[in-house]
């Protein structure tokens, strides 16, 4: 871990730039469950810079993280495995929220998001992009993934969810008012 946060305090981080990486030497060994931040408790938010891994996960909340809120405005997120997740070690849901407006989130062999909250994710802006599997994967059957938001006028660029399988799959569906989902051409 470059970063753990938690605490009973509601503690809040917020990258404002720079660039924070784990990254795993050539011929090195690691186990693929790495993080690069781990939000325990409390509030990240990333408003610019970049968040990098070469190997693992670039941040997650896990096991009994509840109330926790991860916000993206800005920046970058980058991962070969997952980008953001949100779990929980036997499988359980749990309480975290995840909202993004603005910014790209990428990986290449793995989901950029894979969430096992109860709360919606909500992604109002930005680019997520997975080059080889499904960009957003939301497990919870009482929660939806939200793209775009209904009171606006339609914008048709934003937010970009590409995948290279499927740009969601969501077990209790989604709403989609603006943007573009892009998946593998049959």
């Amino acid at each position: 871990y470059v970063i753990w946060q938690e605490g009973s305090l509601s503690p809040e981080t917020n990258i404002n730039g720079g660039t924070v990486k784990s990254i795993l030497e050539e011929g090195a060994t690691v186990a693929l469950d790495s993080r690069t931040i781990q939000v325990q408790a409390g509030t990240l938010n990333v408003n610019s810079g970049t968040i990098e891994t070469n190997s693992g996960i670039a941040i997650e909340s896990y096991d009994n993280s509840n109330n926790v809120v991860i916000n993206v405005s800005g920046g970058t997120i980058k991962s070969k495995n997952k980008a953001i997740q949100i779990s929980h070690s036997d499988g359980k849901t749990i309480n975290a929220k995840l909202k993004i407006t603005g910014g790209t989130i990428e990986t290449e062999h793995d989901c950029a998001i894979n969430s096992r909250s109860l709360e919606n994710v909500i992604i109002e802006g930005g680019k997520i992009v997975s080059a080889s599997s499904t960009a957003v994967i939301l497990h919870s059957t009482e929660a939806k993934v939200i793209v775009g938001n209904s009171g606006d006028a339609v914008r048709v660029d934003l937010p970009m969810i590409q995948g290279g399988i499927y740009s969601i799959n969501a077990s209790n569906g989604f709403e989609f008012y603006d943007g573009i989902l892009k998946g593998a051409t049959a």
